[in-house]
């Protein structure tokens, strides 16, 4: 992003409803964390906001608490897997603040029937649980939301969290993908 880009700026063009999420979103890009949590409880406070736009603070609220909880600006590798033990820096009570949105976020999608943002929380659903250790409180729901969305990043968080012994083969997926039938077209020569 430019350097001389302010996203406050280009947010404040927008209707408060609208804004927040949009704000909280680029604030997560730009590693400002401590300030996509201000505009995601900001946004929160609108009544007039509709289920969808709360439920995408809810996921940048979740990141950012997450990023701070973890020290993300100390990583070496901004695109490493986090340690399912979590280290020494782990903010723990901040990090059962990024659990308990992401809980929230779980049962929306449930009632759902598991939407494809479920897919948006799956990293967090997944390293978030394994520091806190709720592998097996959450299992069954990871287990259901891979089953009724298959996708490579909800097999990846099952594999997290699954018990060693459960997984038989690295190459085997836990979950497999519903069979479809394939609408392919004949190719006329």
């Amino acid at each position: 992003m430019r350097p001389d880009f302010f996203p406050d700026t280009v947010a404040n063009t927008m209707e408060d409803r609208d804004k927040w999420g949009s704000l909280a979103t680029v604030y997560v890009m730009m590693s400002r964390f401590e300030e996509a949590i201000e505009a995601c409880n900001e946004g929160l406070k609108f009544n007039a906001i509709n289920d969808h736009q709360k439920i995408l603070l809810i996921v940048m609220r979740a990141r950012a608490k997450f990023y701070l909880a973890t020290n993300y600006a100390s990583w070496k590798d901004k695109d490493a897997v986090y340690p399912i033990s979590g280290s020494a820096d782990t903010n723990i009570p901040l990090l059962k603040e990024a659990w308990a949105d992401t809980e929230y976020l779980i049962e929306q999608f449930r009632q759902l029937n598991w939407p494809p943002n479920t897919n948006f929380i799956s990293d967090l659903w997944a390293s978030i649980a394994s520091v806190l250790n709720k592998q097996k409180d959450t299992l069954f729901l990871l287990k259901e939301a891979a089953e009724a969305r298959p996708s490579e990043d909800l097999q990846q968080a099952l594999e997290l969290i699954m018990p060693s012994t459960d997984i038989l083969t690295a190459s085997t997926p836990i979950v497999q993908p519903k069979k479809r039938h394939s609408n392919s077209l004949k190719k006329i020569t």
